[in-house]
């Protein structure tokens, strides 16, 4: 199964861009910047960090994380994706600031099937007919929704939906010892999508636009892209739309 690929990164009104994105032997973390291409092969990963605003140098958290998910074979660490991030965490210990964290997102593709991933609130949706997100954000928002505090649609709002309780880095050592890389299988035929994105994107556009954007698959990641620009954007924005062909 072929696909297309797409990418979009922009700084929006932060000074430093703390987004970095990947995909297959490829690492972005640039201003601005957009493109795409066409992926033949069989087994890939992509995926999106956000580096921890308020935080020192989220910039290169989010680098690192990429830097060394590019050099994982996709063939082979689908079925243990979170043994292999948490390898990336305990070298980052010894190589980053102690002080800075990162959230990732990402999919790892093995024929037809997909090897979700995530530590923190950068997403990953389904679009199948409809948008679904796979992912399971680390926060605090929505740990108030997992225990029944408040409803989805108060989490939309919440003054506090961008406080992250989890995610990589040397930051999260030792923090939160229960919490867990969020993973999940998921099968993907043609026609559908998947996008990976930091909380720029659906902070600034919502659930139900990226669902409108998405619903022509060909021109999704451009309308996305004109969407934001349309909406104005809140934060560093990134992300990578995968349409399956």
């Amino acid at each position: 199964m072929e696909a297309r690929l797409f990418w979009f990164m922009d700084i929006g009104p932060r000074d430093t861009q703390e987004d970095c994105v990947m995909f297959e032997d490829i690492v972005k973390q640039v201003d601005q910047g957009q493109g795409s291409k066409k992926i033949v092969s069989d087994s890939f990963i992509a995926a999106i960090c956000d580096g921890l605003g308020g935080h020192d140098a989220g910039e290169v958290a989010s680098r690192f994380f990429c830097d060394n998910l590019v050099k994982l074979d996709p063939s082979v660490i689908c079925s243990v994706i979170d043994e292999e991030l948490m390898k990336i965490q305990i070298k980052s210990i010894d190589m980053i600031p102690s002080s800075c964290g990162t959230t990732i997102a990402g999919v790892i593709k093995h024929g037809d099937r997909l090897s979700v991933f995530n530590a923190g609130d950068s997403r990953v949706y389904h679009m199948k007919g409809s948008l679904f997100q796979v992912s399971h954000d680390h926060s605090y928002v929505q740990d108030l929704v997992d225990n029944e505090y408040i409803s989805e649609e108060d989490a939309i709002g919440h003054p506090y939906r961008n406080v992250v309780t989890f995610g990589m880095g040397p930051v999260f050592q030792n923090k939160e010892s229960d919490r867990r890389i969020f993973l999940q299988e998921v099968m993907i035929r043609r026609g559908e999508g998947v996008l990976i994105c930091s909380d720029g994107i659906y902070e600034s556009i919502g659930h139900s636009a990226i669902a409108e954007a998405l619903s022509i698959p060909e021109s999704g990641g451009d309308r996305l892209v004109k969407l934001l620009f349309d909406n104005g954007m809140r934060d560093n924005s990134s992300f990578v739309y995968i349409w399956f062909q």
